[in-house]
């Protein structure tokens, strides 16, 4: 909760969920700015928006795993198999893994378990930290296999299972209020599609950053920025990840062709299949040449400031 404060600060007030009659180990914390990185189901954004209610369900659940094994393909390729309403994605995370001749494989399994007419849009209660039987959705892919990958295989060796509704949330007009803006899940839960969950949260940071910096004696002007930045190519993403985003063309293999085909381009021509990435990729402002001329205008930033990476992350050959 927020909590009255002079006006050139803010103050965050805390409570202990699990207990409200238990004193939070920080009761209060005073500061210059706010910023609400607390998730899809942000405290912030509900006192912002008190009638928004609970997070918007699509009527699919992903369920995620992860476990070491014999490299397939190449060791660092990608299945990404399915349609709307059954998907499975594998990758392999790790370069200890692979220096070790080991693959590191994080994959999700999504089933749809709701009709996607049905009028309800809230989501099933769940707990992300809770282990759940493999029972509730490996039966779809059971014969599945791709890529030299046995979905079924995968899906049994490995150790523990996580359960996730993937919901999103409605975009807003506003983030930023005074001292309070609100960034990442928070400002713009998405379907985690096309990697834009996190990326997208990195990229709020950065421009967050340059606003704070370029205006630190006017912190509400900074924050008004950051959200005209941020707020219109962010709520483009909501609603091209609510239509499948870049996994548009697996439906589209689906539908042309639900008993297989040798080449893909008998069923999706080349240029209406590059059409959907490169469109995906401008939204999300990951198109190439963007990019790199991004990563040649911030060369040596983070070595003019003084950051460095955590020296776990660059140890190569040895375990964080």
């Amino acid at each position: 909760m927020l909590g009255e404060s002079p006006e050139d600060t803010i103050t965050a007030r805390f409570v202990r969920k699990s207990d409200l009659a238990l004193q939070p180990e920080i009761p209060e914390m005073t500061g210059d700015v706010l910023i609400a990185a607390d998730g899809i189901n942000s405290v912030a954004r509900k006192l912002l928006y008190p009638d928004e209610g609970p997070p918007r369900f699509s009527g699919r659940i992903l369920w995620r795993g992860c476990h070491e094994q014999e490299p397939y393909l190449t060791g660092a390729s990608m299945v990404w198999a399915g349609h709307a309403d059954q998907k499975f994605i594998a990758y392999p995370i790790s370069g200890t893994s692979m220096r070790n001749g080991k693959s590191l494989v994080n994959w999700i399994a999504e089933l749809r378990v709701r009709d996607k007419n049905d009028p309800d849009l809230t989501p099933p209660p769940v707990d992300w930290t809770n282990v759940v039987p493999k029972s509730k959705f490996e039966g779809p892919f059971q014969e599945w296999q791709c890529g030299g990958l046995s979905m079924k295989q995968l899906i049994d060796d490995t150790d523990k299972v996580y359960e996730f509704p993937m919901s999103d949330r409605d975009p807003v007009d506003r983030w930023s209020f005074g001292r309070l803006t609100l960034l990442g899940d928070a400002a713009h839960a998405m379907y985690p599609i096309g990697s834009n969950g996190a990326s997208q949260a990195i990229i709020d940071a950065e421009a967050l950053t340059a606003c704070l910096s370029n205006n630190p004696a006017n912190i509400s002007l900074a924050l008004q920025q950051y959200q005209a930045i941020r707020l219109p190519p962010t709520a483009k993403i909501v609603m091209a990840n609510r239509a499948n985003g870049p996994d548009h063309v697996l439906q589209l293999a689906h539908e042309r062709a639900p008993d297989g085909f040798k080449n893909i381009f008998d069923v999706i021509p080349k240029e209406e299949l590059e059409g959907v990435g490169k469109q995906y990729k401008l939204t999300a402002g990951f198109e190439m040449d963007s990019v790199n001329q991004k990563a040649k205008e911030t060369e040596g930033q983070a070595e003019r400031a003084g950051l460095k990476s955590p020296a776990k992350w660059t140890q190569i050959g040895k375990e964080a």
